[in-house]
Formats: structure tokens, C-alpha cells, sequence
């Protein structure tokens, strides 16, 4: 790890210590909102000589239902989002010039206070956008009825089609891969797990039918 990085990644750390609720793990913000719910920012840091920018993604977690996912799609999601969204316009306004965190020399930062109060933004902003976005969400079936209203979901369709699967909601994964839902992803970022979801989905019925749950 290089010096900016391990320096930048400590700063984070203590600036979340500030906050009641938040923490900074693997380099992500986390608000452990409940144990059914996690607010998440990531920022994803892009090292390089001299400076480090950012990205600014924000998004809900579901514990239970991601391990369930990874399971089903057969892979491990790095990042801890469930449902993500990236927040241009809080990335864009920025406090740092350019969005760099200029290092002086390794491990040092030109104004080390600014940097502060940039990481105290994303935190405060964030937190106030996810509340704002997801009013009311603190488990599985809210967050599903929430994400059905957001075209970014729709978007992520995989994810929300098995979230409603989970909910023994099969008319809405049915009606969404016939393209008759409200919303219908213009792009898709989870595109390559559809193939190993959709020849589940009887099986995953029978289940719900039997069981009265999937996981």
C-alpha cells in the first residue's frame, strides 16, 4: 500500500470516529443503520504520484439477503452495496480544487484540515441523501418497495429481481423479464447474473411455496 493511500485511509478513519454510528472499514463508510439495514459510502480512492482522487458512490446493504445473493450468483460482491447510486452532484462540489487530495511529499497532505472537513462533507451529505432516498427503509421488504419506485434499481435488475423473489414477489420477476414492469433498465449493471438467476426461479418458487422463504 502506498504511503498517500495508508495516509489517507487513517484520515478517514478518524474523521469517522467523529460521528455517532458511522465507521470506516475496508475502505468504506458503513452506518450500521440496524442489523437488516447498512448505509454505505465508498469512495474509491485512485492513487497517483503526488495526488488522490475520488469517486462517491452511496447505497443500502442488506446484510442476510447479499450473502444470499453471492450464493445464488455464484460470486463475491467487493464492494458492500445491495443497491448503489453514484452522487455526481456531492463528488462535483468538492471543497479540495480538481477533487485531489495534493500530497506534498509520500503520506503528507498539502492542507491536511481541508482534507478533513472534505471527508466530514461526504459523511454529512451522504447521510442526509440516504435518508432522503430511502425514507423509511430498515429491512428486506422495505427496501424492495422503495427500490421498485427508482429506475437505478431497475437498472441493477438482477439484484432487485432476486430481492423480490425473496419476498415471494415471483409475478414481479416474471413481469419484469417480459419487459411489462413500471420501469425497465435503459442499461444494466449486473447484466451477466441473469443467466444464472432466471433458470433458478422455478426452483426458487417451489420453494417459497413449500418453505414460505428462501433464506
Amino acid at each position: 500500500m502506498s504511503a498517500n493511500r495508508k495516509a489517507l485511509l487513517a484520515l478517514c478513519k478518524e474523521v469517522a470516529s467523529e460521528f455517532d454510528n458511522w465507521q470506516f472499514i475496508n475502505q468504506q463508510f458503513v452506518n450500521r443503520a440496524n442489523k437488516g439495514l447498512h448505509w454505505v459510502i465508498y469512495t474509491n480512492f485512485h492513487c497517483r504520484p503526488g495526488f488522490t482522487s475520488f469517486d462517491y458512490d452511496t447505497g443500502v446493504y442488506l446484510p442476510k439477503f447479499t450473502k444470499y445473493m453471492d450464493k445464488v450468483f455464484e460470486c463475491k460482491h467487493k464492494n458492500q452495496f445491495t443497491f448503489f447510486e453514484q452522487k455526481l452532484n456531492i463528488r462535483n462540489k468538492s471543497l479540495l480544487k480538481d477533487r485531489w487530495f495534493r500530497h506534498p511529499t509520500p503520506g503528507t497532505f498539502d492542507d491536511k484540515e481541508l482534507a478533513k472537513e472534505e471527508i466530514r462533507r461526504w459523511i454529512i451529505q451522504g447521510e442526509a441523501y440516504l435518508q432522503q432516498a430511502w425514507p423509511g427503509a430498515k429491512d428486506d421488504a422495505t427496501v424492495l418497495a422503495l427500490a421498485k419506485q427508482k429506475e437505478i434499481c431497475y437498472q441493477q435488475g438482477a439484484v432487485l429481481v432476486l430481492l423480490a423473489a425473496s419476498q415471494g414477489d415471483f409475478d414481479f420477476a416474471k413481469r419484469f423479464y417480459a419487459g411489462e414492469t413500471e420501469l425497465y433498465p435503459k442499461t444494466n449493471f449486473y447484466g451477466k447474473y441473469h443467466p444464472k438467476l432466471q433458470p433458478k426461479l422455478a426452483e426458487l418458487e417451489e420453494q417459497w411455496q413449500r418453505e414460505g422463504k428462501l433464506f
